[in-house]
């Protein structure tokens, strides 16, 4: 049985150390991800999502250790619980969400909602072994049989009362009694003595551990808050809608069709292929502006190269030097171009040649590309998304109302009949 407690830890530790690390490098999609299921307030948001990888980290690396084992099996089943209620909500509420414990980034609802019962029943396993580890917290090759040993059986009461037994049966004259019943008594002072050391021991190294653990915790916050500088005030491109979006159209047109998209999204370009004809002859027609808010949710995605963020940075600089009809050419020309997921993407001189066909001047955009000029732009319109209620891409509204759909031809048809509505109102 006490094995079992070494796979627990093991197995829990080990999840909560490789989920702690993968959400490490991008303190700002953590947030997100948190944000994503809008459960909790806006002002707490960023604390957790800062907060969340370091404590993951700690509680599986000290399982590992077999470290506090109790304390961070409980710390564990509550995190678990939290995962287990918040994708519970998310699949009863229809959202799809696909900036989970593992990682964040854009697809279909029937992608993210397909995943749920997997995740469900994922988490419900690990909270079962966490709560063993609370239940039965002792274990073989753990730091904590070293700085909390168990008192030795040979000092217990039934001994004690053995020997007086044994005393009793012996023939000894009274002096010898009552030496024995004098050497019982100075052991059982003894004894005393001796557990209230092991626990004044115990609660010093306890507190000590929790408060470098503390302390840890709270230097790895500190490090990812500052590393998120989403909100930091920039200028956007010259040509930009509300900030963020890149119109196709009048403003004047009676409907507005919000697409919000990430360029190594491949729904995204399954999107682009099936509504780009219709989209463009209604902003043709003037009776349709659209507006593309391109995001970085899939910067993970590209093989280390942060691929959606260069190529919305390279968007950025076209808009805002060559305006918006060159940008919206330079916006189709990279979904035809479209790389594969996981792969790095086009180079930066891949993306200035596909801006220089669009009929920018290469003079003027090639600094601001290679520069990432407009990173923190796009970090802004990112979070401002995520502000704005979209968890997944492509998200498409129609005057400010979502669509919903399971499959791309499925949204292409309703977007077009709200459009239709929109025009008939």
């Amino acid at each position: 049985m006490r094995w079992i407690g070494v796979g627990a830890r093991l197995v829990v530790g080990g999840v909560w150390l490789v989920a702690g690390l993968l959400k490490i490098p991008d303190p700002a999609e953590n947030v997100r991800a948190v944000r994503a299921y809008r459960l909790l307030p806006e002002t707490v948001v960023p604390l957790v999502g800062h907060a969340l990888p370091v404590l993951e980290i700690l509680v599986g690396v000290c399982l590992l250790l077999g470290l506090l084992v109790r304390a961070n099996a409980v710390l564990s089943a509550v995190l678990l619980l939290g995962f287990i209620v918040g994708i519970s909500a998310a699949w009863a509420r229809g959202m799809s969400i696909e900036c989970g414990c593992f990682g964040g980034g854009g697809g279909p609802a029937e992608n993210a909602q397909a995943k749920y019962p997997w995740e469900l029943a994922r988490d419900f396993g690990l909270f079962i072994l966490s709560a063993w580890l609370v239940y039965r917290p002792r274990s073989p090759l753990a730091l904590d049989n070293a700085l909390f040993p168990r008192s030795s059986p040979a000092r217990s009461a039934d001994t004690r009362r053995q020997n007086a037994a044994m005393a009793q049966r012996k023939s000894k004259a009274a002096r010898n009694a009552e030496r024995l019943a004098a050497s019982e008594q100075a052991k059982a002072v003894l004894l005393e003595q001796q557990r209230r050391e092991r626990r004044r021991r115990t609660y010093v190294v306890t507190a000590v551990v929790a408060v470098v653990l503390t302390l840890l915790l709270g230097i790895g916050y500190a490090v990812q808050s500052s590393r998120d500088t989403t909100g930091q005030a920039t200028t956007p491109p010259a040509g930009a809608v509300d900030s963020y979006a890149l119109p196709l159209g009048k403003s004047s047109a009676p409907v507005t069709v919000t697409v919000y998209e990430d360029f190594m999204c491949p729904y995204c370009g399954e999107f682009e292929k099936a509504s780009r004809d219709t989209l463009h002859q209604y902003a043709a027609d003037g009776d349709v502006q659209v507006q593309y808010r391109v995001l970085s949710f899939l910067d993970r995605a590209s093989d280390g190269s942060d691929y959606s963020t260069r190529s919305m940075n390279a968007l950025g600089a076209v808009l805002d030097t060559a305006g918006p009809e060159v940008a919206s050419k330079f916006h189709d020309l990279l979904y035809e171009q479209q790389p594969q997921e996981n792969t790095k993407g086009l180079s930066d001189d891949e993306l200035i040649a596909l801006a220089v066909q669009a009929g920018a001047k290469e003079s003027a955009v090639a600094g601001p590309i290679r520069d990432l000029k407009f990173e923190q732009w796009v970090k802004n319109a990112t979070d401002q998304s995520t502000k704005d209620g979209v968890s997944a891409t492509p998200t498409v509204r129609v005057d400010g109302t979502t669509i919903d759909y399971q499959t791309i031809d499925e949204l292409v048809t309703k977007m077009d009949a709200a459009i239709q509505a929109g025009l008939r109102s």
